[in-house]
């Protein structure tokens, strides 16, 4: 009568290996949502700049501060 041993340890080689770790290390909600967050930003960025001075002022921001938000990439928070 023979045992078989069976590695418990042994792992998928090669491309098998590395799809899982990807799926593991890639959050696929925040993924999905990128998009739709990277649009909302640039919206809110270009109403930002068409606001009046006034009512940047009532909102506690400058010019300044709104010319460097603005002038942010999309995909940067």
């Amino acid at each position: 009568m023979s045992v078989e041993c069976i590695d418990t340890n042994a792992r998928p080689s090669g491309f098998a290996l590395s799809w899982r770790v990807w799926l593991r290390a890639v959050d696929m909600e925040r993924l999905l949502n990128a998009p739709r967050l990277w649009l909302e930003r640039a919206r809110a960025r270009r109403e930002l700049t068409e606001l009046d001075t006034f009512i940047l002022q009532d909102a506690g921001l400058s010019p300044v501060e709104v010319e460097r938000e603005a002038a942010k990439p999309f995909w940067r928070g």
